[in-house]
């Protein structure tokens, strides 16, 4: 598949998912300091999945930067990849509504793993047809720490839920310091 046609249509998906969460915000009718308390959490659920799918469309791009045609089996792991983002808004609202119930922070979670580990498959299935290619760097830390971040957060969840944003918060803080430090030429 043609790379242009392939990373436009993603980039159109991405634009509207990340209009979709922003939608699932609502402004109490009376604005005041008090009032606004009630947004915060939403927003705050908002901001962090925002940086992720921003993190992630950035990544998205690098990996096919030096890739001229699609591969089909990579084509449909972004289709799959494309489809979790797709549900993003959704778990992003029910954490931001409920923060300190387990199954909204398993479901956020749980997408939040799922997307990664497409990415990666992603990854792998360039370098089966491509083996020379030379990815760049797309994530802050190895899979493995990601991984392990991801078990230790789903199970801390178990504990106080809120866990699962807080770690989420930490990784995708970390892996903003290290983009804002990086080279321009990556």
């Amino acid at each position: 598949m043609n790379k242009e046609r392939f990373l436009a249509f993603t980039d159109a998906v991405i634009a509207i998912v990340v209009t979709i969460m922003v939608l699932e915000i609502h402004l109490p009718e009376k604005i005041t300091l008090t009032s606004m308390r009630h947004v915060a959490v939403p927003l705050a659920a908002y901001l962090l999945s925002f940086l992720n799918v921003y993190e992630s469309w950035f990544g998205h791009h690098q990996l096919f930067k030096n890739v001229k045609l699609v591969p089909q089996r990579t084509f449909w792991l972004s289709g799959i990849w494309i489809f979790v983002m797709s549900l993003y808004p959704m778990a992003t609202a029910a954490v931001g509504e409920h923060p300190d119930r387990l199954p909204q922070e398993l479901i956020y979670l749980g997408l939040s793993f799922i997307w990664s580990m497409m990415f990666n498959l992603m990854e792998h299935s360039l370098l089966h047809v491509y083996p020379d290619l030379k990815i760049p760097r797309t994530h802050a830390m190895p899979h493995w720490t990601y991984l392990a971040l991801f078990g230790a957060a789903f199970l801390a969840c178990f504990i106080w839920p809120p866990t699962g944003l807080i770690v989420m918060l930490l990784m995708t803080l970390y892996s903003m310091i290290v983009g804002l430090r990086g080279k321009e030429d990556e």
